[in-house]
């Protein structure tokens, strides 16, 4: 996910890139085939032919999926969540939660302001935020990773350029220097942007401090500077007018899947730890929550025990 004013157009698209016979390049192909995806398999000729803008090592497969996909706007996607929750006859308090506890028969909900509120049953879904003291009444075991991201502001030249691109996730032979990349997109500052990001800083945030400092600053410079530096690599001759970079979060857990349980079986679930995919996931992850809380009996077509 990415956060407020420079995560707009967090997004994923189509693809993924791997060297030939690269076990990542397996799983996605066969899953393609297992879902009926219209998925392109290309060799490092036709991706230069058919993406001649941008550059990959040799000895790169890519999976190209051109239709069914596209990119996610995170503001968009959360006034379509809210308007639909709110339609289906959910009442939205835009507050602060501070603490959240369960006793036999009910679950509470303190609020910043003091106000508690109670529920038969509750779900807890706050991603990097779950870290907080005592929101809980222990904690996860979650990783919340502070991540950098740059903006690059595109001249009109790069923009009709680019016009066609797609979604890029990209893994080199160096998995080190992998990264995501997302088409120009109009951003409501009425600006073109190409944005870049990765896994290229592993700073772990552990307090409510640590999350409010990060957010306030602009990310890490060093990190930035790889990403200007990669971004330069997979477009060549981008020529943007100016470079922004921002600051992101994303949320771990040891198995690589969501938490998606019951604490102690009661009537407090977590919905907790998107490993970097949430944003794109978080319609069917929303889903998979409102089953877990709904019955009491596990529905879900994937066992329980992948998300405990």
């Amino acid at each position: 996910g990415g956060r407020g004013s420079a995560g707009e157009g967090e997004r994923q698209r189509a693809g993924g890139r791997g060297s030939e016979g690269d076990d990542h390049s397996a799983r996605v192909r066969r899953v393609a085939d297992e879902l009926d995806v219209v998925c392109d398999t290309l060799t490092d000729a036709a991706l230069a032919e058919r993406f001649g803008y941008l550059s990959f090592e040799p000895g790169m497969v890519g999976f190209h999926q051109p239709h069914t996909a596209g990119h996610v706007s995170p503001r968009a996607q959360v006034r379509a969540q809210v308007l639909a929750a709110e339609r289906h006859g959910a009442t939205v308090i835009d507050q602060v939660v501070r603490r959240v506890r369960a006793s036999a028969d009910h679950v509470a909900v303190r609020l910043a302001s003091g106000a508690v509120f109670r529920g038969r049953k509750v779900l807890v879904a706050t991603g990097g935020f779950s870290i907080v003291e005592d929101l809980l009444p222990r904690p996860l075991d979650i990783t919340v990773c502070a991540r950098t991201i740059v903006l690059a502001e595109l001249v009109d030249a790069d923009i009709e350029r680019l016009r066609r691109m797609p979604s890029v996730i990209y893994r080199p032979h160096d998995a080190t220097h992998g990264c995501y990349l997302l088409p120009p997109i109009r951003y409501p500052d009425g600006r073109w942007y190409l944005k870049i990001g990765g896994r290229t800083d592993d700073h772990a945030l552990s307090s409510l401090a640590d999350l409010q400092e990060w957010f306030r600053g602009t990310g890490d410079a060093g990190t930035a500077q790889q990403l200007i530096d990669r971004l330069h690599t997979v477009v060549p001759k981008l020529r943007p007018a100016a470079m922004y970079t921002d600051s992101c979060v994303t949320t771990h857990t040891p198995t690589g899947h969501v938490y998606a349980d019951r604490l102690d079986g009661g009537p407090l679930g977590v919905l907790i730890g998107g490993n970097g995919s949430a944003a794109k996931s978080a319609d069917e992850l929303g889903r998979l929550g409102a089953l877990m809380m709904r019955h009491d009996r596990w529905t879900y077509d994937i066992p329980s025990d992948r998300f405990t």
